[in-house]
């Protein structure tokens, strides 16, 4: 369930919807107070009105070219100026996914940038495409949370790495934000 309280913490609102099991990221809209829920058990992105009625429900995306196996587990969404969610999700280490309004998948952008040790350099020599991409997925880190700053740059964190955890993306998915180490880092 998602509730909404007032400062004083008065319950002022509660939205329950049957195929929503475990709601953790949600995203209100300023301009008609749509709320927006993440909720990673049903790998669905739930929308409601104001009232807290179900408007619509984003299922998986399907595409040809999300890697075979792709497991969709949505833990924070935004909605951009197109009204395109931005979602992040766990394990979704290939950078923020991008969704129409018509729930189309249009794609990842912004992942986080490999590490380009000395030994990865070798094996991506000698290594087949498959296992090429199989271990850049599997170096790759997936962001932690996201917000829309002001001029529709995507603010991200990521608690991870150990430089750079706070990236500011622009439209073409570069992090604008000056390189450096930001707070403590939390290792899995």
């Amino acid at each position: 369930r998602v509730l909404k309280l007032s400062p004083a913490g008065a319950l002022l609102l509660e939205i329950r919807h049957g195929p929503m099991t475990s709601p953790v990221g949600l995203y209100v809209d300023d301009r008609d107070g749509r709320v927006w829920v993440a909720d990673s058990a049903s790998a669905t992105v739930f929308v409601f009105d104001r009232r807290g009625t179900p408007v619509r429900a984003y299922p998986p995306p399907r595409s040809d070219v999300l890697p075979e196996g792709y497991i969709y587990s949505p833990t924070r969404v935004l909605v951009d100026r197109r009204g395109w969610l931005l979602v992040i999700g766990t394990g979704s280490s290939g950078g923020i996914i991008q969704i129409d309004p018509d729930g189309g998948f249009q794609g990842f952008f912004g992942a986080n940038p490999a590490s380009t040790r000395l030994v990865r350099r070798i094996v991506r020599a000698i290594a087949s495409a498959e296992q090429k991409r199989s271990q850049l997925l599997q170096t790759l880190q997936p962001y932690t949370d996201f917000e829309l700053a002001a001029d529709g740059t995507v603010v991200t964190v990521t608690e991870t790495l150990a430089a750079d955890q706070i990236r500011r993306i622009n439209a073409l998915g570069v992090s604008t934000c000056p390189p450096g180490s930001y707070g403590e880092v939390t290792f899995p």
